[in-house]
């Protein structure tokens, strides 16, 4: 028996819903202007961290294929520690300083 084929449905754009207004003028919440100051600053900083969160995302690709392409879990330079996981996963650490390498450090007579 032949089976119909179904077509998938397009969605229709929906039209924003009309909002109710304030049932008097006391009922309307506070206007607060350093709050609102506030809350734009954090928002534009939100946006800003959403925007860098997927350049982050793609340099952390690259460094994981490059590191799988050169068949290393683990790469150190300067004073870094770039370790790559079993899930795909990359961190990068600063590296503990060797022992005696202080010029403040007095060796003990």
């Amino acid at each position: 028996m032949a089976t119909k084929k179904k077509t998938p449905r397009t969605k229709k754009p929906k039209a924003p819903k009309a909002k109710q207004g304030y049932l008097a003028d006391d009922m309307a919440p506070p206007s607060i202007p350093a709050l609102d100051q506030a809350s734009e600053n954090y928002y534009e900083t939100m946006m800003d961290r959403v925007v860098l969160s997927k350049e982050e995302d793609q340099m952390k690709t690259a460094l994981i294929e490059l590191l799988r392409k050169h068949n290393l879990c683990r790469y150190e330079y300067d004073d870094k520690i770039v370790m790559l996981s079993e899930k795909s996963n990359v961190k990068i650490k600063k590296a503990p300083k060797p022992v005696g390498d202080d010029p403040n450090e007095h060796a003990e007579e």
